[in-house]
């Protein structure tokens, strides 16, 4: 019996060490990581790329006041599906399960613990700074590559296609030529 105790300390340390994290605390981590304002930023950040987006695909065009309208009822479309399918208040019960589904109590209460700290504070301000630089430093080592890789593929399908015999005698679809 005495041998026992050891091993039952243990076992209720690592049960605890894996108990799921309550619900009051993945919320109180939600609020001190500010994940409501990252939503926000993100969403901010979707309507910048849409209006660049316009500004690109209108460029050099005079829309007449029926595009214009075409582009303004878009819009409000736009932004009335993305506040309805994506407000906090419909997100928030996601984050929450998937965090206590990820988590234990004694990592969310590590993480509060981290980000009530100075550091903590300064990695929740600085972090979206950080993803959206290095998501530009990576597009433009991305877009290099994936005109290479566009090249080779559309040469190696172009040879395919031309030691290929149709399927069923249909004709196969033409290929862009290889560069």
């Amino acid at each position: 019996m005495k041998h026992l105790a050891p091993f039952a300390t243990a076992l209720l340390f690592s049960a605890s060490a894996l108990a799921a994290p309550s619900n009051e605390s993945v919320e109180q981590l939600l609020t001190v990581t500010k994940s409501e304002q990252v939503l926000g930023a993100a969403r901010a950040n979707m309507d910048n790329n849409l209006q660049a987006l316009i500004a690109k695909a209108t460029q050099g065009r005079q829309l007449n006041p029926k595009g214009k309208k075409a582009i303004d009822d878009f819009l409000k479309e736009y932004n009335a599906t993305i506040s309805s399918e994506l407000s906090w208040g419909k997100l928030k019960p996601n984050y929450i399960k998937v965090y206590a589904e990820t988590f234990t109590q004694d990592e969310i209460n590590g993480m509060l613990a981290f980000y009530k700290t100075p550091a903590g504070q300064a990695m929740i301000q600085k972090m979206p700074v950080v993803m959206q630089k290095t998501m530009a430093m990576t597009q433009q080592q991305v877009q290099p590559m994936m005109q290479k890789i566009q090249v080779s593929l559309n040469k190696a399908l172009h040879e395919a296609q031309e030691n290929s015999t149709p399927a069923g005698g249909m004709p196969a679809p033409a290929l862009p030529a290889a560069k």
